[in-house]
């Protein structure tokens, strides 16, 4: 079994072809919201940090089920509140933002708390 708590473990496990997926996706993103701030420059100080979070989520979610929705390995549930990845029948993931220490930001929903 492996250890929620061993990184490295989930890694290995969840293989190659995710973690490649995954990466490029917030490469993407990064991309995404660099050309969002192009086509409307005087937006960007309005914008809460809230919002800039929700665009980089919806984007780096966007592109990873695009880059793995073909792949025999995945399941997509894209409904709403529900978003979740199946991956090789062994893992449920979810994308979400991280702060220093690997600690989960998450507003408190029903939802993040079953979680």
């Amino acid at each position: 079994m492996i250890s929620a708590k061993n990184g490295h473990e989930i890694l290995d496990a969840v293989g190659h072809e995710f973690q490649t997926a995954l990466i490029d996706s917030v490469d993407q993103a990064r991309i995404d919201l660099g050309d969002f701030q192009d086509f409307r420059p005087a937006w960007f100080p309005t914008f809460t940090q809230r919002f800039i979070s929700s665009f980089i989520h919806e984007r780096v979610w966007a592109e990873l089920v695009r880059r793995i929705d073909a792949s025999p390995e995945s399941t997509i549930i894209d409904d709403e509140p529900v978003r979740e990845i199946g991956w090789m029948n062994s893992f449920k993931l979810r994308v979400k933002r991280h702060r220093a220490g690997d600690v989960i930001a998450a507003f408190p929903t029903e939802g993040a708390k079953r979680w």
